[in-house]
């Protein structure tokens, strides 16, 4: 089957009337159950010892995660990290998992995967996205300090990053800014 297919069904669109599960370029579902399914039918066809299997296998994750079946979801994200943690598509299925963890409350095991990640210099994700995930997970765990000067790095090493923009904005990062004020002050 046509991977390019079965992620026009993932992305089709639900309308009130007048679906067309069936239309090659832009198909149209009359419910978020029946683009699922479809998307499932076409993303299952695909033979999963292909790379556009593999590739396959991370949009089922995300179907999944829709279902509400995270077990599922996160065994094939994991998978294919363990297998392609150099794939483009490896760093946006890291951020799902790490999305999939705060939703379930698991936030410090993000912190102790992220520290790892970065003390290792391993891992999917760019080290921009690793340190504003990282903020962001420990500014959730209240650790307003940590997560400041988590953003602090960001901000330093990455002015020019969509990251360092979003991490200027947080709580954390602020505070921490004005308390270096503070300091030069006193």
């Amino acid at each position: 089957m046509d991977l390019a297919a079965a992620l026009r069904a993932v992305n089709g669109t639900v309308v009130e009337d007048g679906a067309n599960p069936e239309d090659p370029l832009a198909p149209t579902f009359e419910s978020d159950e029946a683009r699922r399914a479809k998307a499932r039918e076409l993303l299952e066809a695909i033979p999963g010892n292909t790379e556009a299997g593999e590739i396959a296998s991370v949009y089922l994750g995300d179907l999944a995660a829709e279902e509400g079946n995270f077990d599922e979801a996160r065994a094939r994200w994991e998978r294919f990290i363990d297998k392609h943690e150099r794939h483009t598509l490896a760093a946006v299925v890291e951020t799902s998992l790490i999305s999939l963890d705060r939703q379930l409350g698991n936030t410090e095991a993000i912190v102790t995967r992220l520290q790892e990640m970065e003390q290792s210099g391993t891992g999917s994700l760019p080290r921009d996205v690793l340190l504003f995930e990282l903020g962001s997970s420990q500014e959730a765990l209240e650790r307003m300090d940590e997560a400041g000067s988590t953003f602090r790095t960001l901000v330093e090493e990455f002015p020019q990053s969509p990251y360092a923009a979003q991490a200027r904005q947080r709580p954390s990062y602020v505070a921490n800014q004005n308390q270096a004020i503070d300091g030069l002050g006193g």
